[in-house]
């Protein structure tokens, strides 16, 4: 392991098979990270990953030249998965591998369970942004943190101050995604293979013009990042606290990552041999001539803007260099009578009847004049976006405060933003704590297990939001046993996986479904709205849109992006979820909350979808033929992911 003034620097290198890490045991880099056949975020070929001979042979084989080996566990699980993990994880730990690399909290809860020895990271798909996100890692037994690609080395630096013993890990070179680790869920409802179970289908490397109101823009691959580029900033790495430098690439061959570790291995020796007249650029020609895309720094020193979003080789959707996935634009699934009848089959399979549990109604709202009615009508549960989306006008506090005081039989809850910087932790931690948030406010909705901590212990009720990506009973029962009162499922949740949710799961009361609307399925810190404001207008059309921007791919699927008061977008489904046809059955789960995400609409259609959504729960039998009556069109909805 390498040294400098004191501090640890590793070169962490990928290898995708048992060939490839053979052939890379002597690169010149200090530990190796691999994958199982199961488990990992690499999951679409065969022919990659290591099955546990493999596995064990690897240990032995980079111990014995000093090198250390992570093993990735790093996808969402499945409830069947949680099943099989602990005798995986306990075989992890009798091969003696060095740390496992961990995305879903049931991972953590079973290695603490067990007892076992292994060193756990976090994964980069944790999505770890703000300073109490690595609080409670630390508490839990985490080691290194894996920080999520938008961070900055200036943050880094900041948590190291405060944990200087906690390791973190960035990345230095290779693929990127200009979506928010775990926060991209467009693959896994479209195709019904999950980005966060290591079978993306790379929507974001489609082709895409773009239109706001009668502006069209031949904006070409506006989603397609550029690959990450430290080779120049090896002394910044360094300065800012980072212990390990990760080289992206378990799906390339041995050729292609061997020429990278070499150059960055013996970058950082001849840093650490002589800092001072030390030349950071001696090798960015070779590098640029073995490119797959340009290169960025991504968010190393603050948001990169147009400057992440590639234009060539890969990212252009045209070439695609060997072991690559992608795809190509299809049209959304519509709700037809097949697959709703397919749905109701398998709900019928699963139904509590038992229960007598009525599920409340929920409902996000943006804004006043949706609260307004959304109070007025006794909405049983209410959550106020915190930070909505620019139009229309949000009101004010004074004016939530005063609606509160006339309407008292709803729960309203402020749902924070989907991810929390430590800045904004600040504004929240003075409001939160104040007389005027609890006389006004029955609790908080939250998307990170950073804010959930922090506001664990002030006497407030906190729910979990889908942001959280609570996919099997574990990791519900984690976040329960850690405050949460109620807990949103995973909009990526699929037919199998909800009825396994729903049989193994102590207590159904506490879940929540989203069963109308549209959840953001891709979530962004780049703002394309900035993006086309660069860009040339191609042609006009007639249009008597707002100003909403739309990205529309070669289907010519319309995808809306809207823009909340952060400047993060938010793309969101071209259909719609709708569960209406299938409601009876949903109320018979024991399902504890189902949720309109609806905020977006406008008031009149904001307004229809909620009486349509309580007179159906009155009477659920009857509810297709009060989707009829208001217009419900199959064609133009989708079931999201129970499609699947």
């Amino acid at each position: 392991m390498r040294n400098f003034n004191g501090k640890t620097v590793e070169l962490l290198a990928p290898a995708g098979n048992f060939k490839i890490f053979k052939a890379l045991l002597d690169a010149n880099c200090d530990a190796f990270y691999i994958g199982g056949k199961n488990f990992n975020m690499r999951m679409h070929r065969d022919n990659f990953n290591f099955d546990n001979e493999e596995l064990k042979s690897a240990v032995s084989l980079a111990h014995a030249k000093n090198k250390k080996i992570y093993v990735t566990v790093n996808n969402l699980l499945n409830e069947s998965e949680t099943f099989q993990l602990d005798e995986y994880l306990s075989f992890l730990d009798e091969c003696n591998v060095d740390a496992i690399i961990i995305q879903d909290m049931a991972v953590l809860e079973s290695s603490a369970r067990l007892g076992l020895s292994l060193d756990i990271h976090s994964s980069v798909m944790m999505n770890v942004h703000n300073k109490f996100m690595v609080e409670k890692l630390k508490k839990s037994g985490v080691t290194r943190i894996v920080a999520s690609r938008e961070t900055s080395l200036e943050s880094i630096n900041k948590w190291k101050q405060i944990h200087p013993d906690m390791e973190f890990e960035y990345f230095v070179h290779g693929d990127m995604c200009s979506v928010n680790g775990s926060q991209c869920y467009y693959s896994g409802i479209l195709f019904g293979q999950s980005s966060n179970r290591g079978r993306c289908m790379k929507p974001c490397r489609w082709r895409y013009d773009m239109e706001i109101g009668s502006n069209h823009y031949d904006s070409l691959f506006p989603l397609a990042a550029k690959d990450m580029f430290m080779y120049e900033h090896i002394p910044e790495l360094i300065s800012a606290g980072i212990n390990s430098f990760k080289i992206e690439g378990r799906m390339r061959d041995a050729e292609y990552i061997k020429n990278i570790i070499d150059i960055y291995g013996n970058s950082i020796d001849r840093y650490i041999q002589d800092p001072v007249f030390y030349k950071k650029t001696q090798d960015t020609k070779a590098l640029y001539k073995s490119r797959m895309r340009d290169f960025s720094t991504g968010f190393a020193f603050g948001n990169p803007g147009l400057d992440f979003i590639n234009r060539r080789y890969e990212g252009t959707g045209f070439f695609y260099s060997t072991g690559k996935v992608f795809s190509k634009p299809i049209k959304e699934n519509s709700m037809s009578l097949q697959s709703v009848s397919s749905l109701k089959q398998a709900l019928r399979d699963i139904a509590d009847y038992s229960s007598d549990l009525k599920p409340t109604l929920s409902v996000s709202v943006d804004t006043i004049e949706q609260l307004m009615f959304a109070l007025s009508e006794n909405t049983e549960q209410i959550y106020f976006n915190a930070r909505p989306f620019l139009e229309p006008s949000i009101g004010s506090f004074d004016e939530i405060s005063n609606l509160r005081k006339q309407y008292t039989a709803s729960k309203l809850i402020l749902s924070l933003p989907h991810m929390m910087s430590d800045s904004e932790f600040d504004s929240f931690d003075q409001f939160l704590n104040s007389d005027s948030f609890k006389n006004t406010f029955d609790g908080i909705l939250v998307s990170d297990f950073g804010s959930l901590s922090r506001y664990s212990d002030i006497g407030i009720n906190i729910y979990g939001n889908y942001p959280l990506n609570l996919y099997n009973s574990k990791s519900i029962d984690y976040y329960i046993s850690n405050g949460l009162q109620s807990a949103c499922l995973s909009i990526e949740v699929q037919k199998s996986e909800l009825s396994a949710i729903i049989k193994n799961f102590s207590d159904n009361s506490l879940l929540e479904l989203i069963i109308h609307g549209s959840p953001t399925a891709m979530y962004l810190d780049l703002d394309l709205y900035d993006h086309i404001s660069k860009l040339q207008i191609g042609y006009k059309r007639d249009s008597n849109e707002n100003n909403l921007l739309y990205l529309i791919d070669d289907k010519q699927t319309y995808h809306p992006v809207y823009r909340d008061t952060n400047k993060k977008n938010h793309i969101l489904l071209d259909k719609e979820i709708c569960l209406i046809y299938v409601l009876k059955e949903l109320c018979s789960l024991g399902i504890g909350s189902l949720r309109l995400e609806i905020g977006h609409y406008d008031l009149p259609k904001f307004k229809k979808t909620i009486q349509l959504y309580k007179m159906a729960l009155l009477k659920s039998e009857d509810a297709p033929m009060l989707a009829s009556d208001f217009g419900i069109d199959m064609a133009s909805y989708s079931l999201g992911s129970l499609h699947y």
